[in-house]
């Protein structure tokens, strides 16, 4: 629970700080504008003091030290989530206080922020004696922006770091793995992901950062950028079509996956630049005239075709980014795509019967039981 005890020191502190600015503030000028006087410095400053001693604990104090163990134990883990919560890539105890200031509320990042802000509030009031005579109004937003923007962000970027470490949790990296994320890498995902306002979009975020902490270069900083600007609607669209990749980096485009709705959404991504659209799969069937697919976790099977048969099949290609995104996305959940699209596979490629199994992710094959979907088994 949280304790706000103030000492003696802390509010002679405070006086003093007032009195400062108070004296500033009226050798300015601005006590004479319209909008930006002493009451409102006052505002802002309270402002910021309440969101610093308010932010919410999404954990209880006896989360914390597993949340915090766990991250220490998973390679590579610990510098990212430094970076993101704390802004620096130090993994040592500063992004450990930011982690329990959440659910405690008393770390010295906060504390130190909000001395931070302060600061600035007065060095906005010494500035205006300068250069804002002129235009009060315009810092008065500037500062409630600032005000209001900072701690927003902070939260999202923790919010982030909590779920990315979950899936890390669930499919942590190697144990012996000794590279980690790039620190440009780490800038840049810091500053985007701090915009993202829903939870898909959040989700999607900690996925990257689970994936880049996996396996370091696996996302580009292009394909941030482009993450950046989907919205909940854009990243349903990827989602949408993604569950339809075959191969790993292809949308078929036959049949229904040609038209109507799904081909919208394939010229919506191919204008973002994940996917490339009129291109040409090549097959070539075994000796045995066999030739087998991905699709997600399940696989498509073709029999009876010629041996070493050449086939052509219509598909949109995904764009690095494209590959990228599709990485995130789990591969489960196929198996309606693949039992629609055996049957028009199979008439491209003169095959006498398509078959429906799993797909081996360790031994990349299709592996155990077939079942009969289209043609002649």
């Amino acid at each position: 629970m949280q304790q706000n005890i103030p000492t003696l020191s802390a509010t002679a502190r405070e006086s003093e700080k007032a009195r400062e600015t108070d004296e500033i503030v009226k050798r300015s000028g601005f006590a004479k504008g319209p909008k930006l006087g002493l009451n409102s410095i006052r505002a802002h400053s309270a402002d910021m003091n309440w969101m610093s001693n308010n932010l919410p604990a999404p954990l209880g104090e006896g989360m914390l030290t597993v949340w915090v163990d766990a991250v220490k134990a998973i390679p590579g883990a610990a510098k990212a989530i430094a970076h993101l919560v704390s802004g620096a890539a130090d993994a040592g105890s500063a992004w450990v206080d930011v982690i329990k200031a959440r659910g405690e509320r008393q770390a010295r990042q906060i504390r130190d922020e909000t001395e931070t802000k302060s600061a600035f509030m007065n060095s906005i009031a010494r500035v205006a004696t300068e250069k804002a005579m002129q235009n009060p109004e315009l810092v008065d937003r500037a500062v409630t922006y600032l005000s209001a923007t900072l701690p927003r962000e902070q939260e999202t970027r923790e919010e982030i770091a909590f779920l990315a470490v979950n899936y890390l949790r669930d499919d942590p990296p190697s144990a012996d793995m000794k590279e980690v994320p790039d620190e440009d890498w780490l800038n840049l995902f810091s500053s985007l992901a701090s915009r993202a306002n829903s939870q898909t979009m959040k989700e999607h975020w900690a996925q990257i950062l689970k994936g880049e902490i996996r396996a370091p270069g696996s996302f580009s900083l292009s394909t941030l950028l482009v993450m950046s600007v989907l919205d909940k609607s854009l990243a349903e669209t990827v989602v949408r079509v993604w569950r339809a990749v075959i191969g790993e980096r292809y949308v078929a485009t036959i049949g229904r996956f040609n038209e109507g709705s799904f081909y919208t959404d394939l010229v919506t991504l191919d204008a973002l630049g994940l996917i490339r659209l009129g291109h040409g799969m090549s097959f070539v069937s075994d000796g045995e005239g066999e030739a087998s697919l991905r699709v997600g976790s399940k696989a498509l099977i073709f029999k009876g075709m010629l041996a070493h048969q050449k086939s052509t099949l219509s598909v949109g290609v995904l764009s690095q980014s494209g590959r990228e995104l599709a990485s995130i996305q789990p591969f489960g959940g196929n198996e309606e795509i693949a039992r629609e699209l055996g049957p028009l596979i199979r008439n491209v490629f003169r095959a006498k019967a398509v078959f429906l199994s799993e797909f081996d992710q360790q031994a990349m094959r299709p592996s155990g039981p077939i079942e009969l979907l289209d043609g002649e088994g």
